[in-house]
């Protein structure tokens, strides 16, 4: 009974604000008709008796949206003042956000006074957090509603480190490098505020893909695919940075890596210099990536080399049609060849192709080395 009792009121003030507003609008016309024609303002006595009569029921009937127009204009500082950050400052030491946080400590709150809502916090020193020795945590938050009030759940922290620290077996950088993000940890939080895990970073020197060592500065980040478990990291070295797979020089590189840091797929990649693999011959920025669909079923460590008319193709005994994808294992095995194609890759979207930073070589300069083909 009271659902159907409020529906019908929510109802009828919808309707009276429709009325009112259809008020406004028709008082409106009229008021401007009298201003704008005189010969309406000339009219009989008793016609301009009947008009004030209609002028004042629309007057009447424009109130509501008038009223609530004014209320709103009133109330609508007041509301966006209250859902800015608030910022303070602890005057002791407090557990926040399962953080021993000490006195000093600058937070930002999206809910004043709820200190468990805050979106970053700045450390007079390092603060044991996630971990790691925390200088500054910035939190992402959600919205949501618990027992009919309004909380800001954690979601993810970025944390910026005292020192190089290392989590999940990646030696992370804390300091600044030219051309990347700033240099912070990135976790998945519970909804408690504990970390849950840990979801990338750049990386400092000394960490290994493959056996080589990766440059200063990558990004890793985690990675999930269902349909390829072994995936669990990926891993850009940078766009102009060289970096070996499988015996074959790339750049602009995003590596799908598995929890024993081996290259398990390429997302994108471009090649460094001209390869000859097996009985085809690729130009230097020919596009590659990890085949999918049909055919890394039937082959599951071919690549796609992605031809065009400017990153031309040769094969023993013909050419290649310029524009075709090239599938072919990275040991030199051929697979065959097939139209390109734009849809949606099932590793993630292709990166913009990219002009190397390094010393790019001529186009009849070949690699230094590539695996030999196998029969």
């Amino acid at each position: 009974m009271t659902s159907f009792a409020s529906n019908d009121v929510l109802a009828l003030r919808d309707l009276i604000v429709l009325i009112s507003g259809l008020g406004l609008v028709v008082l409106g016309i009229w008021m401007w008709r009298l201003i704008s024609r005189p010969v309406t303002r000339q009219q009989p006595r008793d016609r301009r008796l009947h008009t004030m009569i209609v002028l004042g029921m629309l007057a009447f009937a424009s109130a509501p949206i008038i009223f609530l127009a004014f209320n709103f204009s009133r109330l609508q500082p007041t509301s966006f003042a209250t859902e800015e950050p608030t910022r303070t400052v602890l005057n002791a030491p407090t557990r926040v956000g399962g953080i021993d946080m000490p006195s000093g400590t600058r937070l930002q709150l999206e809910r004043e006074e709820q200190l468990d809502s805050f979106s970053s916090a700045v450390f007079t020193s390092p603060v044991q957090a996630y971990g790691v020795p925390a200088m500054r945590i910035n939190r992402q938050l959600r919205v949501t509603q618990r027992d009919g009030d309004e909380v800001h759940e954690p979601t993810g922290a970025y944390v910026t480190v005292a020192g190089d620290q290392t989590v999940d077996g990646w030696t992370c950088t804390s300091g600044a490098v030219e051309g990347r993000r700033r240099p912070t940890l990135h976790f998945q939080l519970a909804r408690d505020g504990s970390a849950r895990a840990f979801e990338g970073c750049l990386t400092a020197a000394g960490n290994l893909v493959d056996g080589h060592a990766l440059p200063l500065g990558s990004d890793i980040g985690a990675a999930k695919y269902p349909d390829r478990p072994a995936i669990r990291w990926r891993v850009s070295p940078g766009d102009d940075k060289l970096f070996t797979v499988r015996g074959i020089p790339v750049y602009n590189a995003t590596l799908l890596v598995d929890a024993k840091r081996q290259v398990v797929g390429v997302q994108h990649a471009q090649l460094a210099c001209r390869l000859t693999l097996g009985p085809v011959t690729y130009a230097p920025g020919t596009e590659i990536e990890s085949a999918d669909g049909d055919w890394r079923k039937r082959f599951p460590d071919a690549w796609f080399f992605k031809t065009s008319s400017t990153r031309l193709a040769t094969q023993v005994g013909g050419d290649i049609t310029p524009g075709a994808w090239v599938v072919q294992s990275p040991d030199g095995v051929l697979r065959g060849t097939m139209a390109a194609r734009g849809d949606a890759r099932t590793l993630g979207r292709d990166k913009s192709t990219r002009t190397p930073g390094f010393a790019a070589p001529a186009q009849d300069e070949p690699c230094p080395f590539v695996p030999a083909a196998q029969s």
